[in-house]
C-alpha cells in the first residue's frame, strides 16, 4: 500500500470515521476468501464499501486492474460512478478516459467501469480482460453466467485475485444458492456477509421511519431484509416449505408449494388433468401437466422442457409423457396454448396450432388472456397453497423461472407512484406463462365430485373403484 494513500470511510464533515460492523467483516474476508458476497437492504452503505474496497485493490498492487460493474451502465453512471468521483481525491488519479470509461491511478493500477447485461457485446468486453479484481454493484441484477466469465479473467499476476459483490436479496437466487447454501465447488472460498439498512449508524430516524411509510413493492424490493422476502419477483409469495406468522394477534399458516416426487403415486387417476404449453423454437417450448383435485388443488406433476425442438419432436415428447395416463383411459379436460401458436407460418399459411393438430393430434385451445388479471390468479392460488409442484427432474425448470422471474425495474419517479402497473419481464418465463394461462382458465373448469362422473370413463372406474376415489389433503 502507497503510504502517501489514505484509504477510509467518512463522514458528513469529511472526516475519517470508523467502519460499520458488516463493512469491516467484509473488507476482512477479502483477506482470506476469494470470492465475498454483501447482501442487504437500501442505504446500508453497500456501495461506498463496494468503491472502499475498490480502492484498496488498485493501491495493494501497482498495475493492478480491476472492473466495476452493474448490469445497465445508465445505473451504474448515476450510483456507483457518481459515488466514486465524490469519494475520490484527484491527486490519486493521472489519467481519466470518461467515453471509455476507466480510471488510472498514479501506481499504474486501473479501474474500468463496465455495464454487464447478458449481451454478446458485454461478454466480449470481459474476455478481452486480465484482471486482478472484480466488484458487482447490485449483484441480484448480474446473471450467473455474467459472473462466472469473469472469474475466469482473474488471472493477474502480483495481485489477490479477488471478485466481491453487494446486493439486495432477491429470494432463493443463484447468488443465495452459491452463497447461502454453499452449493458451489470449493465451498470454502465463498463467503457471505448480511446487513440491513437500519445497521447503518449515520442515517436519522426520520429517514429510516420515512422509508417505513413507502409502498409495499419499493420496500420489498430495496429493503428485504431475508432471503424468504424476495425482491421483485412476480411469485414473491412461493414457498418451498411451510412458514407461520404473527398477524394481528393471530398465528396464520403459509402452505407450502412444494411437495416431494415420493407423493406422485398418491395422485388419484380420477383427478382432472390438463395439460398447457408456451411454444418456442429458439426459446424453449414449455408443456406443463397438471392435476386438479375435487377440492381444487392445482398439481404441477409433470414437465417438458427442450429448445430447439422441431413441432415434431415437441409433440412426440409430450405424447411420451401422457401416454400411461392415456392407456389408463383417461382423458385431458383442457389443452390449452400459448397465443404464439396462432402465428401463420409464411409457407403454407398454417398455424403452428393447426400443425400440432393436423399432423401430431394435439388440439391447443389457445388462450387470449389479460397477464396481470392471470398472473393474480396464479399468485392467489399459491398463497392459499393451492398450486403445489412436485419436486423431480422434469420439474427444474419450472422452480429456475418462478425464483427467477422479475418484475421490470421502475424508474426512480416511478417506483413511489402506487398507480403505476408492474410489467413482468419478458424473458426465460416460458414455463411461467404455460402456468398462468393454465391458471387464468380455471373460472371455467368444473371440480370433479362424487355426484357427477369423476373418472373419464368406466374403464377407470373400473379398475380402481371406490377406493381408489378417497380425499387426498395436500394442504396437510
Amino acid at each position: 500500500m502507497n503510504p502517501n494513500v489514505e484509504i477510509c470511510y467518512r463522514d458528513e464533515e469529511g472526516m475519517p470515521s470508523d467502519p460499520l460492523d458488516f463493512q469491516k467483516e467484509f473488507h476482512e474476508a477479502l483477506l482470506t476468501h476469494t470470492r465475498v458476497l454483501c447482501g442487504g437492504g437500501f442505504g446500508a452503505g453497500k456501495t461506498a464499501m463496494l468503491i472502499i474496497e475498490a480502492f484498496r485493490q488498485s493501491w495493494a498492487f501497482e498495475n493492478n486492474q480491476g472492473v466495476l460493474g452493474r448490469k445497465d451502465m445508465p445505473r451504474l453512471t448515476g450510483t456507483v460512478i457518481a459515488l466514486f468521483d465524490e469519494m475520490c481525491p484527484e491527486s490519486w488519479i493521472k489519467n481519466r478516459n470518461k467515453k471509455e470509461n476507466w480510471v488510472e491511478f498514479k501506481n499504474g493500477s486501473k479501474i474500468f467501469f463496465m455495464g454487464l447485461d447478458n449481451s454478446k457485446e458485454a461478454k466480449e468486453k470481459i474476455k478481452g480482460r486480465n484482471l486482478g479484481w472484480f466488484g458487482l454493484d447490485q449483484q441480484e441484477e448480474i446473471s450467473e453466467d455474467v459472473y462466472w466469465a469473469l472469474t475466469t479473467r482473474l488471472r493477474r499476476k502480483n495481485s489477490a485475485r479477488v471478485g466481491f459483490g453487494v446486493m439486495n436479496r432477491a429470494g432463493h437466487d443463484w447468488n443465495h444458492r452459491v452463497w447461502k447454501k454453499k452449493d458451489v465447488k470449493n465451498p470454502n472460498n465463498f463467503y457471505l456477509v448480511e446487513c440491513q439498512t437500519e445497521m447503518n449508524t449515520h442515517l436519522t430516524k426520520d429517514y429510516i421511519d420515512g422509508m417505513e411509510e413507502l409502498p409495499d413493492r419499493w420496500k420489498r424490493k430495496n429493503l428485504g431484509r431475508n432471503w424468504d422476502n424476495p425482491i421483485g419477483l412476480v411469485f414473491d409469495n412461493f414457498r418451498w416449505e411451510s412458514s407461520k406468522e404473527i398477524i394481528d394477534g393471530k398465528e396464520v399458516i403459509h402452505p407450502a408449494n412444494v411437495i416431494s416426487e415420493k407423493y406422485l403415486k398418491d395422485i388419484p387417476d380420477y383427478y382432472f388433468r390438463f395439460r398447457s404449453i408456451d411454444h418456442g423454437l429458439t426459446n424453449p417450448t414449455a408443456c406443463l401437466f397438471f392435476a386438479r383435485s375435487p377440492d381444487g388443488v392445482n398439481i404441477l406433476y409433470d414437465m417438458h422442457y427442450r429448445t430447439e425442438f422441431t413441432i415434431r419432436e415437441n409433440a412426440d415428447a409430450i405424447k411420451r409423457k401422457s401416454y400411461d395416463f392415456l392407456e389408463k383411459g383417461g382423458v385431458f379436460k383442457g389443452n390449452f396454448g400459448c397465443r404464439s401458436l396462432a402465428k401463420r407460418q409464411s409457407t403454407d399459411k398454417r398455424s403452428f396450432a393447426d400443425i400440432y393438430s393436423s399432423e401430431h393430434g394435439l388440439h391447443w385451445s389457445i388462450v387470449y388472456t389479460n397477464v396481470g388479471a392471470a398472473i393474480d390468479t396464479m399468485t392467489d392460488l399459491i398463497e392459499q397453497g393451492k398450486f403445489i409442484v412436485v419436486d423431480r427432474p422434469s420439474t427444474q425448470p419450472f422452480f429456475e423461472e418462478i425464483l427467477n422471474w422479475h418484475w421490470k425495474d421502475l424508474k426512480p419517479q416511478q417506483e413511489i407512484d402506487t398507480n403505476m402497473p408492474e410489467v413482468p419481464v419478458d424473458k426465460d418465463n416460458h414455463a411461467m406463462e404455460a402456468a398462468y394461462n393454465y391458471c387464468s382458465k380455471l373460472t371455467n373448469v368444473n371440480m370433479p365430485t362424487d355426484d357427477e362422473s369423476i373418472f373419464v370413463n368406466t374403464r377407470i372406474k373400473d379398475m380402481f373403484g371406490k377406493k381408489q376415489q378417497k380425499e387426498i389433503s395436500w394442504l396437510s
